[in-house]
């Protein structure tokens, strides 16, 4: 796929592994995946970092988004990972100051308020009414159907 200058850059991560913390097996990071078709489609351009597989720490993680230089970084969390997370929502900042740093996942949906006090870098949560929960539109361009399933599912959060 021919890269162009004029595309969004957008990176999501599957968090590293943080020494003495439980982990599950290696899967495939599909929601990220999913997340990438769709912006790809749109025509972004996206990378997927997944850490755990190729053994990619915080220190080089940074290294990494500094030279992909993306505008909105999107961050995996479940509960296990949230420390990781976390800290990779830190360095996704320091590494890309003026990027939108978006944490989801499992965790972040059921604790939003809580992970969101305890990491400014991942900013405000997406207005949500319990009735409806709902996710930000991505861009304009974006299917009509990848906005329906925002609706259905609150797994985005926004820096401001």
């Amino acid at each position: 796929m021919e890269k162009k200058a004029n595309k969004t850059k957008v990176a999501l991560i599957n968090t590293p592994l943080l020494e003495g913390v439980a982990h599950h097996p290696l899967f495939p990071p599909l929601g990220l995946a999913y997340l990438a078709a769709v912006l790809e489609q749109n025509d972004f351009e996206v990378k997927v970092m997944d850490c755990p597989v190729c053994e990619i720490d915080h220190e080089k993680l940074k290294a990494d988004l500094a030279s992909f230089e993306p505008t909105l970084i999107g961050v995996g969390s479940m509960t296990p990972t949230i420390e990781s997370a976390l800290k990779s929502a830190r360095v996704a900042k320091e590494a890309c100051p003026d990027a939108k740093v978006v944490i989801g996942g499992p965790h972040a949906t059921f604790m939003d308020r809580e992970t969101l006090a305890e990491e400014p870098a991942t900013g405000l949560p997406v207005p949500n009414d319990e009735s409806r929960p709902r996710a930000p539109k991505v861009s304009s361009k974006c299917s009509a159907r990848f906005q329906a399933g925002c609706q259905r599912g609150p797994f985005l959060r926004i820096r401001a």
